[in-house]
């Protein structure tokens, strides 16, 4: 990849502002014409939504076919506990260091970090310091 183009983007908003459009027009762009106008070459994307609803589909095994408690959710679908949102972005950064491992890996490809927090989860103050260099 060109050194005109980014590295990392990181993609944040509200719930159901756009991000995942964003990106879905990206994907729809030719490579050539998304790395002039956007500087954004062939891309890899990272969000903690699959992430989190892995979480939900684990409760409901747990709870409804294995009849054992839930790990993470209670029965309304709220987290347990509050590091629960700080341990997604620990994953996002897990799997960014995964591709790291390619060292020319941003010699072709732009990761792009898609994430939403809320001010009840302690908004993107409390997020931040858990996503990695």
């Amino acid at each position: 990849m060109s050194k005109n183009n980014f590295d990392v983007i990181i993609l944040i908003g509200r719930p159901a502002a756009g991000k995942s459009e964003v990106i879905d027009y990206l994907k729809k762009t030719p490579l050539e014409e998304r790395s002039k106008r956007f500087h954004i070459g062939k891309f890899e994307e990272i969000d903690d939504f699959p992430m989190l609803w892995t979480w939900f589909e684990e409760d409901a095994i747990l709870e409804k076919i294995m009849q054992k408690p839930r790990l993470h959710t209670d029965k309304d679908g709220y987290f347990l506990y509050e590091y629960l949102w700080h341990l997604l972005i620990e994953r996002i950064s897990m799997e960014y260091s995964k591709r790291l491992r390619d060292a020319d890996y941003h010699q072709t490809h732009t990761t792009i970090i898609e994430f939403s927090r809320g001010k009840e989860h302690g908004g993107y103050r409390a997020a931040f310091p858990h996503l990695s260099d």
